[in-house]
């Protein structure tokens, strides 16, 4: 499996004295601050990652989710340039790390931006990566947040506002034609991916549509905060009725 050998052969930041969590503190460093064009998923998912709340999970699965990182390193030295970070890295309240990729769509008028399945690839590859290297996050998580972490393989989970969701899975005429009926394919393989030997979960999550408007910049331009707390919704592509109801954030009692 493609999984097993990432994870085989995955950068050890450890073995190059670096650690994983880098000690982000939801300023943004790149020198265009709120107007860096190219910022594409990164200001939202600092945004989200500053609100410093714990996300409701869908049922069956229940329980909410907490997200410790974003912009999480994998790259151990100049020769693994290639791998990404991951969008946002969170802990489920049972423990078990969460690899969540981030989608929005492009500012150019009509595109879609990347497809789900290519939202999964990339969350399975930075999830092997995240596997590979689980003991050692988990002695950093524990250190700076109290977390005991699970053995258990990382969840995947593709977040995207509700319009990137809306793009894909309400596709008409000739786009639907090239494009197929993609959302059974999908289902069959997250569900393989899951219930096979890899047993990675694969969720799909749609957020409140946040837009350029919804982000605040703060006096210095560099601090990226959402006006509102978006609400979660489970997504299912191959259902009649794909967007669930938003879910209920959990109560401070039930955040232990």
């Amino acid at each position: 499996m493609i999984f097993e050998r990432l994870r085989g052969c995955a950068p050890r930041r450890s073995e190059r004295g670096k650690r994983y969590f880098t000690g982000h503190d939801g300023v943004i460093t790149s020198p265009g601050g709120g107007n860096d064009s190219n910022r594409g998923e990164k200001h939202p998912a600092l945004a989200l990652w500053r609100l410093e709340q714990p996300w409701p999970r869908s049922h069956p699965v229940g329980g909410w989710l907490r997200l410790l990182d974003y912009q999480f390193p994998l790259q151990a030295g100049r020769s693994d340039r290639r791998v990404g970070k991951v969008d946002l890295l969170g802990a489920t309240d049972r423990g078990r790390l969460m690899v969540i990729e981030l989608k929005v769509k492009p500012r150019s008028t009509g595109a879609r931006g990347d497809s789900p399945l290519l939202a999964l690839m990339e969350g399975l590859r930075y999830a092997a990566v995240v596997a590979a290297n689980r003991d050692v996050i988990a002695c950093e998580a524990k250190a700076l947040f109290q977390k005991d972490v699970t053995d258990e393989p990382p969840i995947v989970q593709i977040l995207a506002p509700l319009t990137w969701w809306t793009g894909w899975l309400e596709l008409a005429g000739s786009t639907r034609r090239a494009a197929g009926e993609w959302e059974p394919a999908f289902a069959r393989l997250t569900a393989d991916i899951e219930e096979g030997r890899l047993g990675v979960p694969v969720e799909c999550m749609a957020l409140d549509d946040i837009g350029d408007g919804g982000i605040a910049y703060g006096a210095d331009g560099r601090t990226p905060t959402l006006n509102r707390t978006p609400r979660l919704y489970p997504v299912h592509p191959s259902e009649k009725r794909p967007v669930g109801n938003a879910l209920i954030l959990p109560k401070p009692g039930e955040q232990a």
